[in-house]
This record gives structure tokens, C-alpha cells and sequence, in this order.
């Protein structure tokens, strides 16, 4: 078997990705009825063989992820020709993200992309406002607003959160503070 350049590849396989350790060249895959037919706890492929084959990106199962957790292909490859680097690729594939998939391979490898990201487009700067970067702020502002929370509100919150995760309590109790002004 082989891979050209760029090659992505998945398997609907419950534990392939168990090990990345080389079979001995003696096994074969094996049932799960015959405990002498196992390598490294089971008698399924392996994803690791996808990438000594030349696959540039796997992903693989750590362990069951049952059939509705697996990669979804029809999402993959085509987001993958439509030019999404393999990490994007594989992200709007999985269903679930943390589950038991793993992806392996080099995220940033996109070889049907046409086009080149700009710097603004790959870093769009902190929104002062929140303190958060600009893309994050603009999503979590529009989920607040569909809860109905005020625009003002949604933006001291924001900035209160981004504060009070980096550890900069003063400003944390600062936004806090004004928050409930706003609120009276």
C-alpha cells in the first residue's frame, strides 16, 4: 500500500490508534475470539501502519468510539479539496471533539488551498472592548445576544471573564464593578 503526498486517511476501526509501536512483521489482524491473534490488546489494524505507509494525516481511536463518534468522510475529503489545511479538515469532520479520536500529521498542511491567509486574517488582534482576540469576542457577544443579554452587558462580562482567567483581579473586579452600575 501507498500514499501520495498529502494524503489523508481514516479507518472505522474501534482501536487503532491504541499503539503506535510496529507489529512484529509476523502478525496479522486476528478475531477477537482468538486472544494469540492480539497486539497490543486487540486484533484490529493499526493507524500507525497509514502513516509508516506514507499517509501525511490519520486519525485514528484511542478506544470505542462507536460508529457516530468516527470521522465522517463525506465532510473530510471534501473540505480538504475545497482547500481547509488537515487540521480544519479533520476538526469539521469529528463529531466529537475529546472523545477517543486522535489526529496525526502536519496541521498546517493544506496542498489545494489557492489562496494564502493574510496576516490579519490569521491574527485578528485583541478586541479592546472585551479583551479577548477579536474573533472570539464577536462569536461569544453573538451567543450571548441570542440569551437576550444587552450588548453593554455582554461586553463587560466579556472583559470581566477575560480579566479574571489571566489572573488580573483588580481588572476583573473593575469590569465586575462597572457591570453592576450598568445593571442598576
Amino acid at each position: 500500500m501507498g500514499f501520495v503526498p498529502g494524503a489523508l486517511a481514516a479507518m472505522f476501526v474501534s482501536t487503532d490508534a491504541r499503539t503506535f509501536r510496529e507489529p512484529p512483521d509476523t502478525w496479522t489482524l486476528g478475531k477477537w475470539v482468538d486472544a494469540r491473534s492480539f497486539f497490543a490488546g486487540s486484533p484490529q489494524s493499526l493507524s500507525g501502519d497509514l502513516i509508516r505507509e506514507g499517509a501525511t494525516g490519520v486519525a485514528g481511536h484511542v478506544a470505542e468510539p462507536y460508529l457516530d463518534a468516527t470521522i465522517r468522510p463525506q465532510i473530510l475529503f471534501p473540505a480538504y479539496f475545497s482547500g481547509l489545511n488537515l487540521a480544519e479538515s479533520f476538526y469539521a469532520a469529528m463529531p466529537y471533539v475529546s472523545w477517543q479520536t486522535v489526529v496525526l500529521g502536519d496541521p498546517l498542511c493544506a496542498p489545494f488551498r489557492t489562496t494564502n491567509l493574510t496576516p490579519a486574517e490569521i491574527d485578528s488582534a485583541i478586541d479592546p472592548e472585551t479583551d479577548l482576540p477579536k474573533l472570539f469576542s464577536a462569536r461569544r457577544r453573538a451567543l450571548l445576544a441570542i440569551y437576550g443579554v444587552k450588548p453593554d452587558v455582554a461586553r463587560l462580562l466579556l472583559k470581566a471573564d477575560s480579566r479574571l482567567m489571566r489572573g488580573d483581579l483588580g481588572g476583573g473586579k473593575q469590569a465586575l464593578e462597572e457591570l453592576v452600575e450598568r445593571c442598576r
